[in-house]
């Protein structure tokens, strides 16, 4: 399995190695900047694969390091201090041109109170001090998810005491009248609960992709750590997601420098 290249690892816009980080020198065309980096979602989407830092740094201005990942891929953030809209995370292979490319839209987990289809209320606050993965869909996007949830569920299954595996559909697009049998078209096993998400409200905060399934993935302090929208199952996406957990989990570990 490929691991990562393009991980989401610093959602909080805040870690700086200008200098590069783990022991690595910071690649001769890469020029990063200071705190005051910025950017925006326009500029963010003219973003291509295969494009240079150069044309990059054209578009957004001068990123940020923040130190090489596996094979060989170096991380470079744009992002808009204290901006509910986010910043991008763009990963340059080792000459310097795009391999991947995210936006985070916000920075930590948002509040929320959402009952499960056995009518059960879950909060945000049941989530805090530990890592949660949560596997969105919509109505169109049921068929990606399965998949994409099992495959979580066995790679952290001797984890759950650290992670949790959260499923959460978007609901707001049923018709009124068909709302009080959609039930039924949920798992009736207790420990396969799934978060009724009636008004969106995943949807708008972190301005997902409805024709696809969202995998979100906050740290145990509530800052956004991974996040993608799929389809059908991709081994190197996958591993993307667990090389960013499973470096964070040795982050949690080792506590601060």
């Amino acid at each position: 399995m490929t691991r990562a290249v393009n991980v989401v690892s610093a959602a909080t816009f805040t870690i700086i190695c200008l200098s590069g980080c783990g022991g690595e020198k910071t690649p001769a065309w890469l020029t990063p900047t200071s705190l005051d980096a910025m950017t925006t979602r326009d500029a963010y989407d003219a973003v291509e694969e295969g494009m240079n830092y150069a044309k990059v740094s054209e578009l957004l201005g001068p990123g940020r390091y923040e130190g090489r990942l596996s094979a060989g891929g170096h991380q470079v953030v744009w992002s808009r201090e204290g901006a509910e809209d986010g910043g991008s995370f763009v990963t340059f292979d080792s000459e310097g041109s795009v391999v991947g490319h995210y936006w985070a839209t916000r920075s930590t987990r948002i509040p929320f109170e959402l009952k499960d289809q056995f009518d059960n209320t879950r909060r945000n606050g049941d989530f805090a001090d530990q890592f949660t993965i949560f596997v969105i869909n919509g109505p169109k996007t049921g068929k990606f998810g399965p998949d994409w949830r099992t495959a979580v569920s066995e790679e952290f299954a001797g984890d759950l005491d650290e992670i949790v595996i959260v499923g959460v559909a978007q609901m707001e697009s049923i018709p009124e009248m068909m709302r009080g049998q959609i039930h039924r078209f949920f798992p009736t096993e207790k420990d396969r609960w799934v978060l009724m998400d009636w008004n969106d409200l995943f949807t708008d905060a972190y301005g997902l992709d409805m024709g696809k399934c969202n995998i979100l993935v906050f740290r145990p302090d509530g800052t956004t750590l991974f996040q993608v929208a799929v389809t059908d199952f991709d081994d190197r996406v996958f591993g993307e997601l667990v090389e960013a957990v499973r470096s964070a989990q040795t982050e949690v570990v080792a506590g601060p420098a």
